[in-house]
């Protein structure tokens, strides 16, 4: 099928921007994460297209308040967002995209960051177990992303592991007074 195109013209980029963000504006996150030709058409676009419609989408999760509630959709969400969570191999190749100078300047990598880090409490479900799926899947892929991003996202998913280690103990010990454990 040959190696994708990707948009380059201006105008077509703001079209297929716009066509990227209209299922984001009317359906919910985890409905569009299904759609499976959205991370194609996503693919169309240049790097830097890329990265901000993938802050797009993060956006929308966080302004929705959209719960990812099974591993299967954590996993396609950060599909979607890879550009945010780990470098390319271009950038790899060229130190680690960690320098100041590169595509991205620190302080929108920061926002970025951040807000990747604010979508790990969208993460959540009502079981013991599953809820511990979710934050081992989004261990793994913040993982891949190297030192320079998990000082920005392994916090939240520290503090997210204490909340499920809470509730277990309370849902272990039902007869202790809330704040006791």
């Amino acid at each position: 099928s040959g190696p994708p195109m990707i948009v380059s013209d201006h105008k077509g980029v703001r079209q297929l921007v716009a066509l990227l963000t209209v299922p984001l504006d009317t359906y919910d996150v985890v409905s569009v994460l299904g759609l499976s030709s959205y991370p194609r058409v996503m693919a169309l676009l240049q790097p830097v297209n890329l990265r901000q419609m993938a802050v797009t989408i993060v956006q929308s999760v966080l302004r929705s308040c959209t719960k990812v509630t099974n591993v299967q959709q954590v996993e396609t969400l950060f599909i979607f967002i890879a550009v945010l969570v780990r470098d390319s191999d271009s950038e790899a190749v060229e130190g680690g995209g960690s320098n100041p100078g590169d595509d991205v300047d620190e302080e929108d990598f920061e926002e970025e960051q951040n807000l990747v880090a604010r979508l790990v409490h969208q993460l959540r479900s009502d079981d013991g177990d599953t809820q511990y799926r979710l934050l081992v899947a989004a261990r793994k892929q913040f993982g891949q992303g190297g030192a320079r991003r998990l000082k920005h996202t392994l916090p939240p998913l520290a503090f997210e592991a204490l909340r499920l280690g809470r509730t277990l103990i309370a849902a272990a010990q039902p007869d202790l007074p809330p704040g006791s454990g």
